[in-house]
């Protein structure tokens, strides 16, 4: 009799393409990733998985199971999000997922409040660039690019005003005027893939030389406080230091934020309590 509790380690490694991956994203060891796919090849007398390149894909006969796993697994989701959607009382786990500069400036310096009227709920925070998947592994979702999913209900939650600042001691030492473009400037620009352009931007109105690329809005902050040198950050989060200046001359932009949910769990109170209070945190 095959144990079906391999299966969702078999899921993990094909769609992560490596057991390491996939352990990182079960919160487990790859050793123990590749014991349960062992198990459930021999259980099923058929190799499920190889090696290609360095990735990992499904044979012909992993692909047959597979297929069936995730339509399984789309069925025992749908039915769940039934299930949650039919009580009244605010309570329970709610799955949410959000960026750091999100999670940290915005929506978890809040949830005491969430807290304070909703004691019976329990929010599960997931801080990643990545987009989850609606439908299995997250209940909501604050992003800064507007999902396109059919499936998903979707709402613009608020905006994010984005300008370039400065160091006061960095302005200072460099004589730099706000309102005037700067000759040269030390610039730290944004390096990952889920920054869009509009970040960056800036560095082609000036002759920035940057002198250090990072993905963490949070760093970004800290290198600019320590002189390092400009950057474009959240509007809200520099003012409220008191020890940055912006460099107006250099623009700014406006990044939406959009939260998301599954159709099936837009009319759960848990759910809908949890987005009502994300929208509340940002507009804040």
């Amino acid at each position: 009799m095959i144990d079906w509790s391999h299966l969702p380690f078999l899921l993990a490694a094909s769609r992560a393409g490596s057991l390491s991956a996939a352990a990182r994203a079960l919160a487990v060891d790859p050793a123990t990733v590749g014991r349960h796919v062992a198990a459930l090849e021999q259980a099923v007398g058929a190799k499920l998985l190889r090696k290609k390149g360095k990735a990992l894909e499904p044979t012909e006969a992993g692909a047959l199971l597979l297929s069936a796993a995730a339509r399984t697994e789309d069925a025992i989701g749908q039915t769940l999000r039934e299930v949650r959607a039919q009580s009244t009382k605010p309570s329970g786990q709610v799955r949410i997922t959000t960026v750091e500069i999100l999670a940290t400036s915005f929506v978890a310096p809040r949830l005491i409040e969430l807290r304070a009227k909703h004691p019976d709920l329990v929010v599960d925070m997931v801080v990643t660039p990545q987009i989850l998947d609606l439908s299995r592994q997250v209940d909501v979702a604050l992003r800064l690019v507007r999902p396109t999913d059919d499936a998903l209900v979707t709402k613009r939650a608020g905006s994010l005003a984005m300008g370039v600042y400065a160091s006061k001691s960095l302005v200072k030492q460099r004589h730099l005027d706000p309102d005037a473009v700067p000759a040269t400037l030390e610039a730290i620009a944004y390096g990952d893939h889920f920054f869009q352009v509009e970040e960056n931007a800036w560095l082609h109105r000036v002759d920035a030389r940057v002198v250090a690329r990072m993905t963490s809005v949070n760093a970004a902050i800290v290198a600019v406080a320590s002189g390092l040198g400009a950057a474009m950050i959240p509007v809200s989060l520099a003012e409220a230091r008191g020890d940055l200046v912006r460099l107006r001359a250099l623009g700014g932009t406006t990044r939406d934020v959009w939260l998301a949910m599954h159709a099936d769990l837009a009319k759960s109170p848990r759910v809908r309590v949890v987005a009502d209070f994300l929208c509340a945190a940002i507009g804040k």
